[in-house]
Formats: structure tokens, C-alpha cells, sequence
């Protein structure tokens, strides 16, 4: 007996602590991907749900609509949070502006009867054109992925910012807890290595503020391309492993409302050639502009536009960019025409260019005033400016899309069909593919407790029938004493007696006890997601075999050039279909292609400075301020940069980058965000120095100018010595409207 008690004992504190660990692991006590005292906060306030969705776009917004419209169907209750760092949905996201339905037709099958759905401009029109210098041009034939087939009314022209708001308010008529404002800045962990969620910024909430813990049984990110806690997740887990590096792209993109006469609604103008390198590493890349619907703006009591006019408003603790000269096509003015004739231009530039010189902002100035380009915008009004990064290395670059708690979908997965310069359709349905996945899930765990649920009422029954009949033994015995009855005749009839009040007992309290097959269990499974399935679907779905069918098209350019490049595209699209029996791999990472400064030719950009026709001139300086300026871009004076320089060689950018590379974050980044600068505060543009000085005696250091970030990333993806580190802020960034 003593043994047996000692037994009891040390199960009864086994199970305590294992109890113990599981409460912590889920309530109280997470491990996250950092390594300082933040790993165990307790001051944070902590939230849970079924699904955590991280990004607002169009990838996170349709897995949540999806899964919310199967939960539906299935008549269950499922709890879905989106979470976005911008301060609207819509806000810090661009993109091209060319949709595919095919996705938005599984979504919403009655899409185009939906007056409130800003999808309505089919292609009308599609060009393709070779740039040979800054004046001529030639006309292609428009091939393969790259047509967009105006006939078949299946590609529309579309602002992604008006697209993902209208899905946001779709999601949240549905149920969905759309939060912007909420930045994602740390994955959390359990004890298993499992992510259970993340917690957002410190700051967020307000200055000084700690972040918000955000649990969930399932969590997918859909940051978009090179997202800060997907590139963790990725290497935490390692799911490049049988994957070719990513490639990346600089997209920079602006919105024009031009006079009404020169609007053609529906033309899809593509570009490629000048002012890019027509050899092998000389900055591949190319154009495009698009003719945007004619919308109807409300003017507001002073006559201007309410859309800009709010989008420009800032709180008193922040800084937003002013511009330093005000031309009649840079900024936006309070007379803006109702309703606005919008024209979408952009030049996108692969990061794996080798010439250190090259300068994104000044390309994108050079090809804006190409006469083929200049056409479609003259006489119009700048609205927007802004700036994104881009994947580029399609089918071969795909990392494997769950790990342990969620999955990657979207651009943070690299869905990018760059052959057709599109991505958003592909977004859409990894994040409904990823949606599927849950709800089988959540169904079969279910199914399961269901089942766990029901056995364990009628083994309680079965053992309250037991303890019944034995209880009524026991009485009958001490009746038989009492009264002085013989015990074996009693016995007998006791037992007889209480055989048959056992059966009636067990089969009256299965009865009452047990539910139906139908009945739902008294609470759902909360046990984690495993979302191998979403891998699986997505293999077997029809944007895997698209991108399948372009994997050959981007590598190409990198090791032919561009001529070259677009005939074997032209013949492994038409002749061979996509299914060519070779493959192309995309090699090392974008900034190892970089070459020393010395051996590449300077490039001169001082024609950009001189005004004339469709140029504004002027310094650098002034012009990305007035570009800035209509991006709305903005961060708080009180929140630290969330530009870092990593690790213990702090001095790597001015001897690695300026010493060998002349500084090329000067130049890739498109918002003026680095320069380098004396020590004394002067600074000279590109080179940091003095103009005139060799750097002899020279103590240059970089001044990271944050508060003008575009959030595109480039910086991560191209700094030569990889010690710049893009961190998630929290708060300001862009305010995009119109993108």
C-alpha cells in the first residue's frame, strides 16, 4: 500500500509540472527568435485567435476571406486576425498594376456585379517596345506570357492599394479582425520550436508603449517580397535548402493624372532596353505604363483634392519630406482636376546588376523622359512616388512553404510570374490554397476531439453505472444483516437484482449522457495547425505549372544579355511552350555581383539636373525631396531608426562599401536614404568627401536618413558587406493611395 501510495504521488507532480510547462508554453512564457530579455516579456498584452494572417495584401487578405467563407459553410466559428504595419491597408503596398481574375473568380464568382469592387478596366491595348537610346524606339511583337490577350477580358488594370482595401472591408463584413497599425516585430515559439505568433512593435501602441502578443493555432505570413519576419522564419527553419537563391528587382513606380484628351484607359505599354545595359550584368530590367481608369474624385471645402490632401497630413511628431522647388508636374496641388485621368509608369532594375555607379532613382529619371514615355504624361501632375523590391527568381527559387505553426504565402513565398510581370493573382491563391489547408484542419482536429469527446462520456457512464451498482449492493447487504436473512439467498437475489439495475442504469445514463454522431463536441480542438497540406495543393495548382513554364525566361538575361535573352525567350515560350528540356539556375545573391568601382565605368547622370522637356532639373537632392513629398512617406522624431548597421565591424560601410564600391547605397537606394558624411557634417553627394579630396586624412561616416524610407528593402538585398539591416518600425512609413 505505501508503495503504491509513493507511486500515486510522483504521477500526481509529473503531471503538475508537464501541466506546468504546457501553461507556459501557450499563455505565459514564449521563446522568441531574438536573444536579449526580451525573450520572456510578461508586460505585453496578449491576444489569441485560431489564424494570425501578417500582411494586409492581397496574398493575406484572401486567405483570410477564404477561410472565413468555408468556416461558413461548415457551420463553425473560426477567429481570424490580419495584421498590417502600414496606418491603412493599402498603404505600404505597390505593385505594377495588371490583375489576372482568375483568382478573384474563385474568390468572388459574382465579382463584376459588385458596384463597391474597383476591378473594372479590362486591357484594351498591349505594346511591347525596344528602347534603343534616349530617342528612338521600335515595336515587338507582343509573345507568349507577355501579352495580356485584350479579348479575352481576363487582365485588368487595377490600383493594388484600392484593390486591397476594398478586400479588406470584405474581410472584415465577413468577421475578420483587420488591424493596421500593427507591425509585426518578433515571431514567438513554444518549447518545440513551433511558431505560435508574433508580437508587434514596441511603440506601436503608443510612445513608450510595449507591443501586443498575438497567439493563433496557425500563422501565415504574407509580408510580401524579403518581409522581416518571413526572412527568419526562413533561415530559422531553413526552407531554401533545396531551393536556388532568390533574385531580386527595384521597382519604382509613379502615378500621373494627365489631361483628359491623352488618356487612353486600358493601355498596357511595356518597355525594355535604354537606358539599362544591353550586355550580361549590365542592369537588366524594363518598363511599363499602364492607363488606369478614369476615377471620380470629391473635391473638398477648399477645392482640393481630400484623397491627397489627407494622405499629406501629419501628426505633430512626425517628419514628413517638403519639397525644395515646386514645378507645374512634381507636386500635386490643391486644383487638381475632377474627376483624374491616371497614367501608372514605373521601371523595374534586377539587383544583380555589376556596376556599382548605377544609379536607380537617375535610370528611372533617364527612361521617364524617353519621347515613347514622355507622350503619355506631358502636361500632367505627379500624385504619387514610390519604391518596392520585387522576387525575380520565379520556380527555382520557391522555399518550402510551411514550417512548424504556418506557412509562407504570397510574395514572401516568391510567387512572381516574372515572364508576365505579374503576382498578385498568384498572391490570391497561395493565400486561399493556404485558407483550404486550415479548414481541413481545423475539420479533422476537430473531428477528432469529437470523437475523444463521446469516448470519454461513455467510459464516464460505464463507470458511473459501476459504482451505482455496487453502491446498491453494498446497501442491500447491510439490509440482508440488519434483518437477519440468510446471506446466500440474499446474495443471490441482491446479485440478480442488481445485474439488472446496473444494465438499466448504464443504458439510462448512455442515453442521457452520450451525444449523437451529430452533436458538436462541448469545445473545439485548440491544438497547433499542420499545414504540409498547403504544399502539397499548391504543387498540383495551376500557378505552380505557370511558373514552371517561365522558370527559364528571367535567369537567361543574366548570362546572354538582353537581345539574346529575348530570342531564346521567344523560342522557349513559343516554339518550346515553357517545357524546353533545360533549366536555367539562379546563382550566388544579388550582391556578390557587384565589381570593384575602379573596374566600371562611371556613369553620367548630369543631363538628369538640366531642365527641359519633361524635366524638372535640378539637384538629386531637390528632386527625390519632391518625390518624397507625394509619397507621404513619414516616421515619428521619437522612435529609433529601424535602419541598423549589424554586427561587431561598424566601420564596414565606409571601408568595404566606400572604400571598394564608392558608396553604392548612395545610389541604389531610391529614396536618399544613406550618404556618406565628414565628421564635421559636410558631406558631397555621391562620394562623401570633399570635392577634390582623395580621402587622405578624411574621416567619412554613413548618415542613414530614416525617416525618408520607402520600406522597399533594396538595402538588405544589395549592400556589398550585408551589415544594413531594414528592421520593422513602429510607425510611419509610406502612405500610398493611388498604388
Amino acid at each position: 500500500m505505501l508503495r503504491t501510495q509513493q507511486v500515486v504521488e510522483r504521477l500526481t507532480m509529473f503531471n503538475r509540472l508537464r501541466l506546468f510547462r504546457n501553461t507556459v508554453n501557450t499563455e505565459t512564457t514564449v521563446r522568441t527568435l531574438s536573444s536579449d530579455s526580451s525573450c520572456f516579456r510578461t508586460d505585453r498584452e496578449k491576444l489569441k485567435y485560431d489564424v494570425l494572417i501578417v500582411g494586409a495584401g492581397p496574398a493575406g487578405l484572401s486567405a483570410a476571406i477564404k477561410l472565413k467563407q468555408r468556416a461558413t459553410e461548415n457551420n463553425r466559428e473560426i477567429s481570424i486576425c490580419v495584421i498590417e504595419k502600414g496606418e491603412e491597408v493599402g498603404s505600404h503596398i505597390l505593385s505594377g498594376g495588371v490583375l489576372d481574375s482568375r483568382s478573384l473568380d474563385e474568390l468572388f464568382p459574382d465579382w463584376k456585379t459588385d458596384s463597391t469592387c474597383p476591378v473594372t478596366q479590362p486591357v484594351t491595348r498591349d505594346r511591347f517596345e525596344m528602347l534603343l537610346n534616349d530617342r528612338l524606339s521600335v515595336r515587338l511583337p507582343v509573345l507568349g506570357p507577355l501579352s495580356n490577350r485584350p479579348r479575352k477580358k481576363q487582365n485588368y488594370v487595377v490600383s493594388l492599394s484600392e484593390v486591397t482595401r476594398w478586400l479588406a472591408n470584405k474581410a472584415e463584413s465577413l468577421g475578420v479582425d483587420v488591424l493596421p497599425g500593427f507591425p509585426g516585430a518578433e515571431v514567438l515559439f513554444d518549447w518545440d520550436n513551433r511558431v505560435i505568433g508574433v508580437a508587434t512593435a514596441d511603440g506601436s501602441n503608443g510612445p513608450n508603449s510595449p507591443g501586443t502578443e498575438i497567439h493563433a493555432r496557425a500563422t501565415l505570413l504574407a509580408e510580401g517580397c524579403r518581409g522581416y519576419l518571413s526572412e527568419q522564419v526562413i533561415r530559422r527553419f531553413n526552407l531554401r535548402k533545396n531551393a536556388d537563391p532568390q533574385s531580386y528587382a527595384l521597382g519604382i513606380k509613379e502615378v500621373w493624372d494627365v489631361p483628359a484628351e491623352q488618356h487612353q484607359p486600358g493601355l498596357v505599354v511595356h518597355s525594355v532596353g535604354w537606358p539599362l545595359g544591353m550586355g550580361p550584368g549590365g542592369g537588366a530590367g524594363g518598363g511599363f505604363l499602364y492607363h488606369l481608369p478614369v476615377e471620380s474624385v470629391k473635391k473638398d471645402e477648399g477645392g482640393g483634392d481630400s484623397n491627397e490632401n489627407s494622405k499629406r497630413n501629419s501628426n505633430d511628431d512626425e517628419s514628413t519630406a517638403t519639397p525644395t522647388s515646386s514645378t507645374s508636374e512634381s507636386v500635386s496641388s490643391t486644383s487638381s482636376p475632377s474627376p483624374r485621368h491616371r497614367v501608372a509608369l514605373g521601371l523595374v532594375i534586377s539587383l544583380d546588376y555589376t556596376n556599382p555607379h548605377l544609379d536607380t532613382f537617375e535610370e528611372f529619371e533617364r527612361w521617364r523622359t524617353h519621347p515613347s514615355i514622355q507622350k503619355h504624361i506631358s502636361g500632367g501632375t505627379r500624385l504619387q512616388y514610390g519604391a518596392r523590391t520585387l522576387n525575380e527568381g520565379g520556380f527555382q527559387s520557391i522555399p518550402e512553404l510551411n514550417f512548424p505553426g504556418g506557412a509562407l504565402i504570397g510574395c514572401a513565398a516568391g510567387f512572381l510570374d516574372a515572364a508576365r510581370m505579374k503576382g498578385m493573382h498568384g498572391a490570391m491563391l497561395s493565400g486561399m490554397m493556404a485558407a483550404e489547408a486550415c479548414m481541413r484542419q481545423i475539420k479533422d482536429l476537430d473531428t477528432k476531439v469529437d470523437k475523444e469527446h463521446k469516448e470519454k462520456l461513455k467510459r464516464e457512464s460505464e463507470e458511473e453505472a459501476i459504482r451505482t451498482a455496487l453502491a446498491d449492493m453494498a446497501l442491500a447487504e447491510k439490509k440482508a444483516e440488519e434483518e437477519g436473512k440468510d446471506a446466500v439467498v440474499g446474495e443471490d437475489k441482491i446479485g440478480d437484482a442488481n445485474n439488472n439495475d446496473q444494465d438499466k442504469a448504464a443504458n439510462d445514463v448512455s442515453a442521457a449522457t452520450i451525444p449523437s454522431p451529430s452533436t458538436p463536441p462541448v469545445s473545439p480542438s485548440t491544438e497547433r495547425l499542420d499545414l504540409v497540406s498547403y504544399s502539397r495543393a499548391m504543387t498540383n495548382a495551376w500557378v505552380w505549372d505557370d511558373l514552371h513554364r517561365a522558370r527559364n525566361v528571367r535567369p537567361v538575361f543574366k548570362y546572354l544579355g538582353l537581345v539574346p535573352g529575348l530570342i531564346h525567350a521567344a523560342i522557349d515560350q513559343v516554339l518550346f511552350r515553357g517545357k524546353a528540356p533545360w533549366t536555367f539556375t539562379n546563382r550566388g545573391q544579388d550582391h556578390e555581383n557587384l565589381v570593384p568601382a575602379a573596374d566600371a565605368p562611371v556613369i553620367d547622370y548630369s543631363s538628369n539636373a538640366v531642365a527641359g522637356p519633361g524635366k524638372e532639373g535640378g539637384s538629386k537632392a531637390a528632386r527625390l525631396s519632391n518625390r518624397l513629398f507625394v509619397s507621404g512617406t513619414n516616421h515619428p522624431h521619437s522612435q529609433a531608426s529601424h535602419l541598423i548597421v549589424t554586427g561587431k565591424d561598424q566601420g564596414a560601410p565606409v571601408r568595404v562599401n566606400l572604400g571598394h564600391y564608392a558608396g553604392p547605397e548612395t545610389r541604389y537606394c531610391p529614396a536618399g536614404v544613406y550618404e556618406f558624411a565628414e565628421e564635421d557634417g559636410s558631406k558631397d553627394g555621391s562620394s562623401g568627401l570633399k570635392k577634390g579630396e582623395k580621402g587622405e586624412g578624411a574621416r567619412p561616416k554613413l548618415v542613414i536618413h530614416s525617416q525618408n524610407c520607402l520600406h522597399c528593402k533594396a538595402c538588405e538585398i544589395k549592400d556589398p558587406s550585408q551589415v544594413l539591416k531594414w528592421t520593422t518600425p513602429s510607425r510611419g512609413g509610406p502612405k500610398y493611395t493611388d498604388m
